[in-house]
């Protein structure tokens, strides 16, 4: 962790992949999966994600690696997985918002509806910026989606719980559009 945290990366993957070759049945050997997996790209990167989405896996390793899975792959069941292994985990609300805007942007009107849902949970039950954007975007789906009572209402809440926020001129203009 030490040498990719310093940029040192073929460093990190060596050690990495010494520790799960050599120790397999060390209580490290999973974590180590996970940071070799993390430092490279393509199809090994996805094989190896998805072999640490097995019960044996520590459950903070196996969440890790099923969102960076979703994420990777674009592919929503995988992070529902995640949500559902931990609901209140490390990376629930984030796996929750990155399957919203994977459904937010389905052919299927359902999808799409449950994608506006999903977003709104993360932007009532979570805190900072995640929840911000949260909000942003389900507002935005809502106009898309021509529900302007909806959308007017979530812009209207935007601007009055985040008056500072990033994208406060760009909701002010939507909230008007919406009305």
């Amino acid at each position: 962790g030490c040498d990719r945290a310093l940029g040192k990366n073929e460093s990190a993957l060596k050690l990495c992949s010494e520790i799960f070759s050599r120790y397999p049945h060390s209580k490290h050997s999973d974590r180590s999966r996970f940071m070799y997996a993390m430092g490279i790209k393509g199809a090994e990167r996805l094989r190896m994600l998805s072999d640490l989405d097995s019960p044996g896996v520590p459950l903070d390793i196996r969440t890790a690696a099923l969102y960076h899975l979703g994420v990777d792959k674009s592919d929503a069941a995988i992070l529902e997985k995640c949500v559902s292994l931990d609901p209140k985990g490390r990376y629930a609300m984030y796996a929750s918002l990155r399957r919203a805007t994977i459904l937010s942007s389905s052919v299927n009107a359902a999808d799409r509806r449950k994608g506006i849902e999903l977003l709104l949970s993360v932007a009532f039950g979570a805190e900072g910026e995640i929840a911000e954007e949260a909000l942003y975007l389900a507002a935005v789906e809502s106009y898309r989606e021509k529900r302007y009572d909806e959308a007017a209402s979530l812009f209207k809440r935007y601007i009055k719980r985040y008056a500072n926020g990033a994208r406060k001129s760009d909701v002010e203009v939507m909230a008007a559009w919406s009305d």
